[in-house]
């Protein structure tokens, strides 16, 4: 037999295994609600843009920038870790879900209050800015639900939450329509993203009560100490990725104006489409990289399959975003956000260090090595913080898209320091 032949009669058995055929499903239902949504929004944000311009998408940017860096509390860092607990235990859904649901909605709770106070004495005088905040911060309530996506994911079942996130989709992007054709303006806009949030808790407690019932979720000291003790690195990676992640905007807020915010976010909206690809692979291939822990082979076999792939999409992503940067721009925007075109070029090398450190991220996960994922976000932040205070005053939105680039890249380099790292990189690309 040739040695062609064995390779296809290889792909045609992996292909027709069973637990290639489910991970395979689930990876196409995930990609596919993906590209349905972000085609159903896509157009729809390109028409807020245009009608809002920069100063005023600029305030809408900074609003939900200024939410985001406080959604660490509210999320407390536990998704990770309960995705996990629900692979590993499923029979135990119903404690995990109710002690995950009741840390959430204490802490959303907590985020709010700190919105509120921190809104008052930074964006004195901003009312636009600051009733925008107040109405965005309330969505941090209904995201509390969201535990019950890792319900669906934990199964590999990700075509219930797909449709979800493709009705939620289709009828937000109604609403900013019906607002723009009402000649509406922030205020409204902002109503609309507090709407999404309730629909998706809607639309996941009545499917979820299909499989399940919501009312027999149990609260669990127990379990409640065991996933605080897990995600507490989870907590602090968490809210350092937010802040390296939004600081920017907010920081060129402060240093520049609301306009070079939203020729800023414009450009950076752009970039972070592509976000979904690897949070999609990463979503339906990990509890495969879970499972197979028990063979280090199979495990260190698919860490490098997963490697490759994210390395070579987002090489190619990052060359076409940079290629055609400024037809991207004015096709989608027009020339009053020319000055979008060099942070698009910029910001589009973050793509690379995107891709890899959520793989990294998620290896470590795996691995259970809290104190790295901990150390790994809080250097990675204050690099940012730190060449933004730096770079900002001296070239504008071009030094933070500079300092984003770069922080991101750091997330998959830094944890190389361990030597448990090395060893185990060393021996996958050694397979």
């Amino acid at each position: 037999m040739s040695s062609a032949s064995i390779y296809i009669d290889k792909a045609r058995g992996i292909w027709t295994h069973a637990g290639f055929q489910k991970y395979f499903q689930n990876t196409s239902w995930m990609f596919l609600g993906r590209i349905l949504g972000l085609f159903i929004s896509f157009f729809t944000t390109i028409y807020v843009v245009r009608y809002l311009g920069p100063e005023n998408y600029g305030v809408l940017s900074y609003a939900v920038s200024f939410i985001g860096i406080f959604s660490f509390i509210a999320s407390f860092g536990i998704d990770q870790v309960l995705y996990r607990e629900l692979i590993k235990y499923p029979d135990k859904t119903n404690q995990y879900l109710g002690t995950a649901f009741f840390i959430k909605l204490f802490f959303s709770s907590l985020a709010i209050s700190l919105v509120i106070i921190f809104n008052y004495f930074l964006n004195k005088g901003e009312f636009l800015i600051s009733l925008s905040i107040l109405i965005i911060s309330f969505s941090f309530i209904f995201q509390s639900f969201n535990v019950i996506s890792y319900f669906f994911q934990a199964q590999v079942k990700s075509k219930t939450p797909v449709i979800i996130s493709i009705i939620v989709s289709i009828l937000i992007n109604i609403g900013k329509v019906f607002v723009i054709f009402l000649n509406q303006g922030i205020i409204y806009l902002s109503l609309i993203l507090l709407t999404e949030s309730i629909l998706n808790a809607v639309f996941f407690i009545i499917v979820f009560n299909k499989e399940k019932n919501i009312f027999n979720w149990k609260f669990n000291w127990n379990i409640a100490k065991e996933i605080t003790r897990d995600s507490w690195p989870f907590i602090f990676a968490s809210a350092f990725t937010l802040i390296y992640t939004r600081i920017d905007q907010v920081m060129i807020q402060n240093m520049i104006d609301t306009r070079s915010v939203g020729i800023y976010d414009a450009a950076v909206r752009l970039t972070e489409v592509w976000y979904m690809v690897p949070n999609i692979l990463m979503a339906s291939l990990f509890p495969a990289m879970i499972n197979s822990k028990k063979n280090n082979e199979q495990y260190f076999k698919r860490m490098k399959m997963i490697f490759i792939l994210m390395l070579t999409i987002s090489i190619l992503l990052s060359i076409s975003n940079i290629l055609f940067s400024k037809l991207i721009i004015y096709t989608l925007y027009g020339k009053e956000f020319s000055g979008s075109v060099i942070i698009l070029s910029i910001y589009s090398f973050s793509l690379v260090g995107t891709f890899l450190g959520l793989l990294m991220n998620n290896y470590l996960l795996s691995e259970n090595n809290k104190v790295l994922i901990f150390l790994n976000s809080f250097i990675a932040m204050a690099i940012n913080i730190i060449l933004n205070l730096i770079l900002i005053p001296l070239i504008g939105m071009s030094g933070a898209a500079i300092a984003t680039a770069i922080s991101y890249s750091m997330v998959c380099l830094i944890p190389f320091f361990s030597k448990k790292v090395r060893t185990d990189f060393k021996i996958i690309f050694k397979i």
